[in-house]
């Protein structure tokens, strides 16, 4: 996802290398998300992002993006397609070879879980 300024923003396709040198907001390191990213540079033979913001949060991202055309930020489609939608961002389709890693919760034998951890 880009800021529509961005250099990149009506660009297609857009490959990996082309955004070897932008500027990003990314998840945490360790975080499944941004260890697909990491391993996606590896794999490609390109060096990691240099330039990152880290942050767990959607409106973060969105915020960095708005102020500075020149992030991006890889994030979940469901995030991506309602940030779009409101026209705060574009979409920009990158083709990744990863698949992301699976990730658990962990709970309380016999407690309730939480609406968000119950929803499907």
């Amino acid at each position: 996802m880009a800021n529509a300024e961005h250099p990149l923003a009506d660009a297609q396709p857009v490959c990996l290398a082309d955004l070897e040198d932008a500027r990003r907001v990314v998840y945490r390191a360790n975080m499944p998300i941004r260890r697909l990213l990491e391993r996606e540079f590896h794999e490609a033979g390109l060096r990691p992002p240099l330039h990152l913001v880290e942050t767990t949060s959607a409106f973060t991202t969105m915020s960095r993006l708005q102020k500075d055309p020149q992030y991006v930020a890889m994030l979940p489609v469901a995030v991506v397609d309602f940030c779009t939608s409101q026209g705060w961002a574009r979409k920009r389709a990158l083709h990744v070879a990863s698949r992301s890693e699976p990730y658990e919760l962990v709970t309380r034998r016999g407690a309730p879980l939480s609406p968000g951890a119950g929803a499907d």
